[in-house]
């Protein structure tokens, strides 16, 4: 057999000489080859990423397209949420209904997410995210076909309205003919719970954190007050609030202005300490200042850490599955200042 070869020639320079190198021609075929090979892989390449690169913008697009509908989701499903309240305090549908509490529980378990989230390396998956979405708008589709139902279909002509009249409550006639329901008590914990998951909604807070810094803090009961002073609900210290909100002490025996006011500060903290629940829980009950203080951690203030401790593991339960027992009241902390 003969093998053909390739023959190079070197040239010298001044102090070398004159070299031939031979190459086998299947070793030769075999670098062309190769090199025609690497041309293509690499031609494939930027060709593949070209036409790959629009589409990858398009995602992104929808990506953001579709994080802007969950976000009107939530604001929708809040503002639903909202009118239920509303029309619960009149008593024109029941907001103790399944269909409404299971609403409620989606919408807050994608809030208690968000803050599990928060400050972590990566969240649920987009799979597990876009069904609790898809929940969501399913019970509030359920939700909005009940309350058609109940005050279309269902002929509503009114129920007993609970109004304030110079201070006493007092019930407005009209009731639905075959019923009489009695008017809840301002301050029961049934009512106070209420108005903590609906202000909650509309504040676009997790209603299991207020109802559980409301556990922790007073017990549901509006009328407690601490050794050190801290008033109602939430537990505010009129040093501070009454100055931030121009509110008199008085005033924060009131549930709804309690709450209301609570739960906005606790929306600030939120935001100031990019919604970690930990630091925001902390400097609700210390104070933001110790927060920071502290190298942004829980301070090293056993009130605190146990604070803290206490409402997330009442953030575990189930919602609204909450005792109506009052607690043991806390001592107020040493410092609790509006930011």
């Amino acid at each position: 057999m003969v093998h053909r070869k390739f023959e190079v020639i070197l040239l010298p320079g001044e102090t070398s000489k004159v070299r031939r190198v031979r190459l086998h021609a299947f070793l030769c075929a075999l670098f062309v080859a190769m090199a025609v090979s690497a041309g293509v892989l690499v031609t494939w390449v930027f060709v593949d990423y070209a036409m790959i690169r629009f589409q990858i913008q398009d995602m992104a697009q929808l990506e953001r397209e579709n994080e802007e509908q969950r976000l009107e989701l939530l604001q929708l499903s809040g503002r639903v949420m909202k009118v239920v309240n509303e029309l619960d305090e009149i008593q024109a549908i029941d907001g103790d209904d399944d269909i409404i509490l299971k609403m409620e529980e989606a919408f807050d378990d994608i809030q208690v997410q968000h803050l599990n989230d928060a400050g972590s390396d990566g969240g649920v998956p987009d799979r597990v995210a876009s069904l609790r979405y898809d929940h969501l708008a399913g019970h509030m589709l359920s939700v909005l076909a009940y309350v058609d139902h109940e005050i279309v279909g269902g002929g509503y002509k009114g129920k007993r309205v609970a109004r304030k009249v110079g201070g006493a409550v007092k019930k407005a006639s009209g009731s639905r003919s075959g019923s009489a329901t009695a008017v809840a008590r301002v301050g029961s914990p049934e009512s106070i719970m209420k108005k903590l998951r609906s202000i909650s909604i509309e504040l676009g807070l997790a209603p299991r954190l207020a109802l559980s810094m409301a556990k922790v803090e007073s017990g549901f009961d509006p009328t407690a007050v601490s050794p050190k002073g801290a008033i109602g609900v939430l537990q505010l210290i009129p040093y501070f609030v009454c100055q931030e909100y121009e509110v008199s002490p008085e005033m924060l025996f009131d549930p709804e202005i309690n709450i209301r006011i609570g739960l906005s500060y606790m929306k600030s903290l939120l935001r100031r300490f990019d919604e970690n629940l930990d630091l925001s829980l902390a400097a609700y009950n210390a104070g933001p200042r110790r927060v920071v203080e502290a190298g942004y951690s829980i301070p090293a203030i056993e009130e605190t850490q146990e604070y803290v401790k206490k409402v997330k593991e009442a953030m575990r339960r189930k919602m609204p599955g909450f005792s109506s027992e009052p607690s043991d009241r806390r001592q107020s902390p040493p410092e609790k200042e509006p930011s």
